[in-house]
């Protein structure tokens, strides 16, 4: 009995020697699991950017954590993957190097954490301003007049620009009151301001952090309510915007996808209440960090002339119902989105049934030709987010199914859209245009296996 139990204790020291042997061990080379539980370190964002020989440089924003409580003067080290990009100084200032993207990883008694680290090049005001896409973005079928001016014609044509600085101020001419929509550093959120005839400057943003800032001006009215011109951007400093090179979509549609009442409940459309950047299409695009171009106008039929002297056909030819220039097709999008046919219900139902047997042909020459312009891109048809009429239901399915093209796909088979007329004159809510758009996104993802 004397045996086994000196036995048990030897056996039981020995374990206990072992374990603290190994703790002692763990923690000195910081991988011990009570010390990553204890301690944590958080960075202010996910991404950095910064402008390469800024004189103002940023600071990395991260913090030491103790069981969830922040340690004041907290030491710690900063380790850049790729020096040659930038250093970090002692206080977290970033000491930028040359244009590029690295990781930054902060520890903090064994406990790491890692963000990502932009240098960008700056850019002068003359370089922006010349809407040079080498230092701007641009959206959708914008052009120049003369050598000064940006013309935004179409729902949300616009640009995005970076900035350093504190502010952006722009010099506008709209042709009539309208809307624009501006959206800071990717936020969802917008500010929403009105442009006059009367008035020529604004103040776009003011307020910011110093430091790097992207800025997305969007025509939030349709080409109907009048053409909007960008002269000139203000603000202390300016860099070049990174490419948008991702995914690119085109959408061609009516009052739904233009944002027609969006914003209104009930009543009679006015441009105020109607917005382009809560249509389905916009938020459609945003999910998907895409790249885009908007050709719609309310009123329009596929080639039928009803509300309007123009039609779709006509129209995608051109440039905008402001320039009748033809379009230099080659933007080469990945998805086209067709949201077309509501018009022409009403114009069969009302005015003309007879055109009913004449709808499919029409439909089908307008995807011939959208096909010849865009060889690779999926086509994806969409008609019953205001309802449907059976005429114009069937003439689109005939139409794609005379195609016999595997990559043009009639959408509503596939997802069930939100028919909500709670907007004005019957038209889609914002809300309801925000669940359609974000139903398309799902879609294309899976799709194209994003």
């Amino acid at each position: 009995m004397k045996r086994n139990f000196l036995f048990k204790t030897v056996i039981a020291v020995i374990t206990a020697s072992l374990a603290l042997s190994f703790a002692s061990c763990a923690k000195a080379d910081g991988k011990d699991t009570g010390n990553a539980d204890k301690y944590e370190i958080e960075f202010s964002q996910k991404e950095y950017v910064v402008v390469l020989n800024d004189d103002n440089s940023s600071k990395i924003g991260a913090e030491a954590r103790e069981n969830g409580n922040k340690i004041n003067n907290a030491e710690l080290t900063y380790t850049v993957a790729n020096p040659a990009i930038a250093e970090i100084a002692e206080d977290g200032a970033i000491i930028s190097k040359a244009e590029g993207e690295t990781a930054v990883t902060a520890s903090y008694k064994g406990v790491n954490a890692s963000a990502t680290l932009k240098v960008v090049a700056s850019a002068t005001a003359d370089q922006v301003n010349s809407f040079d896409e080498e230092y701007v973005n641009l959206y959708g079928r914008t052009y120049k007049r003369g050598k000064s001016q940006l013309c935004l014609d179409h729902v949300c044509t616009g640009l995005d620009i970076a900035i350093n600085g504190t502010y952006l101020n722009a010099s506008i001419v709209s042709t009539s009151e309208q809307y624009i929509c501006i959206f800071v550093d990717g936020k969802p959120e917008s500010i929403r301001m009105q442009v006059s005839p009367m008035e020529t400057n604004y103040e776009l943003v003011s307020g910011l952090e110093r430091g790097y800032h992207t800025v997305k001006i969007a025509k939030s009215s349709e080409s109907g309510d009048g053409q909007i011109r960008i002269g000139s951007f203000e603000s202390e400093g300016f860099a070049k915007i990174p490419d948008n090179t991702g995914l690119k979509i085109e959408f061609i549609g009516d009052s739904i996808t233009s944002g027609y009442g969006a914003l209104g409940i009930g009543g009679a459309r006015t441009v105020a209440n109607s917005d382009a950047c809560s249509s389905y299409a916009y938020y459609a695009a945003s999910a998907l960090n895409a790249n885009y171009s908007m050709i719609a106008l309310q009123g329009i039929c596929v080639k039928a002339l009803y509300y309007r002297q123009e039609n779709m056909i006509d129209l995608y030819k051109i440039i905008s119902s402001q320039n009748s220039n033809e379009y230099a097709f080659g933007w080469n999008p990945d998805v086209v989105v067709v949201s077309l046919g509501t018009n022409d219900s009403g114009y069969i139902r009302s005015k003309n049934s007879e055109y009913a047997a004449q709808f499919s042909d029409d439909y089908l020459e307008l995807l011939q030709y959208v096909r010849e312009k865009n060889p690779n891109a999926y086509i994806l048809c969409i008609y019953s987010i205001m309802g449907k009429t059976f005429e114009v239901d069937d003439g689109i399915s005939t139409a794609i199914q005379a195609m016999k093209d595997d990559k043009i796909i009639r959408v509503d088979d596939y997802v069930k859209f939100t028919v909500n007329g709670s907007g004005a004159n019957g038209h889609p809510s914002y809300t309801a245009q925000k669940e359609n758009g974000q139903k398309l996104a799902e879609y294309i993802k899976t799709l194209l296996a994003l």
